[in-house]
């Protein structure tokens, strides 16, 4: 069943002819219905609260195998993170805003964005913006562009 795009308001960009959304191929079993095409080539999410589609600039919420870029926003703090996942960029961002949000619980005090956050913003709402690096499907070669990614430049939150 198609979700309706009149339930948001932001839009995911459409990475191009080599990355287009999996919504795009109908009749898939993989398919994801969280995207829905336009017609000027945009993808509009209609997951009702996506919390990763209105910072991207490229890329969609259901992309996978990514090394990711976050950035604090709150009072123009600008941390940064980068990490990697296999899962859809959505879930990944997702637990990272459930940690910023809730940075005291004991499965997320340790973790450096709930160690920022109860550090530097205690007891305020998230502000984060994520951005894709790179896509990279083999979790080895991924890991090891991330590791190099970190150490070129040294975001100040891993």
């Amino acid at each position: 069943r198609q979700k309706t795009a009149a339930k948001t308001s932001h839009e995911c960009k459409k990475t191009g002819p080599e990355d287009p959304p999996p919504c795009t191929k109908t009749g898939d079993k993989n398919r994801d219905d969280s995207l829905k095409a336009d017609t000027d080539n945009t993808w509009t999410c209609a997951k009702r609260n996506c919390l990763t589609c209105p910072t991207l600039t490229y890329g969609s919420c259901t992309t996978q195998g990514t090394i990711y870029h976050i950035t604090c926003l709150v009072d123009d703090c600008n941390a940064t993170y980068i990490g990697e996942t296999h899962r859809k960029l959505n879930d990944r961002f997702s637990e990272h805003w459930r940690t910023c949000a809730n940075p005291l619980l004991e499965s997320y005090k340790m973790r450096a964005m709930g160690v920022h956050y109860s550090t530097a913003h205690p007891g305020t709402k998230p502000e984060l913006k994520v951005e894709i690096l790179e896509t990279v499907k083999s979790q080895k070669k991924r890991r090891e562009r991330e590791s190099e990614l970190i150490m070129e430049r040294k975001p100040s939150l891993n």
